[in-house]
């Protein structure tokens, strides 16, 4: 329950992290803060988790109790496609061990600033990652940790957001090591669906592009029902993705482009896929033979391919197929 930036609200709402102010007298701070929920949707299982306030940048700290010092710090990025999970809501066995809060859904990574500059920032999830390894970094020596021996480590959406704080130019120096368990390269698929995700947001919602300031003053179960109502609806329109990441002035470009052009060289990095890993989307719904060969036909694109069609390419593979059945 430590608190690493200013609670984003008010005037905060919809904007990047704000390093909180120090304090002088001592902060008992026994249990979690838990997470801003109402828009973490479970709406794969039909359930909705009902907590009523924004307030949600804390982090959490383990350590075994003894007095070694400069251990090494595993930083944890919890799940959840930007829209659900949390920090504390798994019973983590921490040693030597950080876990963060940031904030999610419409709140975090939804990029309303292509209508209003003025009134919105992008990328304000990443923003909150950032500045708690900014946190870990300058205060996890207070622990016992090494601030000289940070891993980041992020499985999904947290894997997407190891791969965007390796690229990403504020990041640098805030950690040695990244592990990536099943991420994803956000690429062209965030720049080309973004405006259509925002444009189905403000229809359900009513407000049209030039009054998107309006989103600013509403509350949070207004909110969850636009959320639900464009994730529900993403299958509509293949080729487009769940919002996420924006290439931006925190973001300059896409991972692969900007890993290979040596934005995270001397960083340690693990890779890989868990078993599984979308059985979790296919809970409640029954998957139909007809409903996967559609599903295939957009997964390429969806998966960041750079391609516009992937017809030609399922097509290829089909007569592969037949070939190798006549040989």
């Amino acid at each position: 329950g430590i608190p690493y930036v200013k609670p984003p609200v008010g005037d905060l709402r919809f904007r990047r992290a704000v390093e909180c102010e120090p304090w002088k007298e001592v902060k008992k701070l026994y249990s979690f803060w838990w997470s801003f929920l109402s828009i973490n949707l479970f709406f794969y299982l039909r359930l909705v988790v009902s907590n009523d306030t924004e307030d949600c940048h804390y982090l959490n700290t383990w350590r075994k109790n003894n007095d070694i010092k400069k251990l090494p710090i595993v930083v944890w990025i919890h799940r959840g496609y930007l829209h659900y999970c949390s920090a504390t809501n798994v019973p983590y066995d921490g040693d030597n061990f950080v876990s963060f809060e940031y904030r999610l859904g419409p709140l975090g990574c939804y990029n309303f600033s292509i209508y209003n500059k003025e009134a919105f920032d992008s990328n304000c999830c990443l923003s909150d990652e950032i500045m708690a390894l900014k946190w870990v970094k300058e205060n996890i020596e207070t622990f016992g940790g090494d601030p000289n021996n940070i891993t980041i480590n992020g499985e999904s959406a947290g894997g997407a957001s190891v791969l965007a704080l390796m690229t990403c130019p504020s990041a640098k120096g805030l950690f040695q090591k990244a592990i990536c368990q099943s991420g994803y390269p956000d690429g062209q698929h965030s720049a080309r669906s973004n405006k259509l995700l925002m444009d189905m947001f403000l229809e359900y919602l009513n407000i049209k592009p030039e009054e998107a300031e309006k989103i600013r003053d509403l509350d949070i179960k207004t909110l969850q029902s636009a959320t639900d109502y464009v994730l529900q609806n993403l299958s509509k329109y293949p080729g487009i993705y769940w919002p996420s990441f924006v290439y931006d002035d925190l973001l300059p470009e896409d991972y692969c482009t900007s890993l290979k052009n040596g934005s995270a060289d001397g960083v340690k990095l693990i890779i890989g896929t868990n078993k599984n890993e979308s059985t979790f989307f296919n809970i409640n719904h029954e998957c139909t033979k007809k409903k996967f060969k559609r599903y295939l036909k957009i997964i390429i694109c969806q998966m960041n391919f750079q391609l516009k069609k992937n017809s030609t390419l399922i097509k290829k593979k089909k007569k592969k197929k037949k070939k190798k059945e006549g040989d």
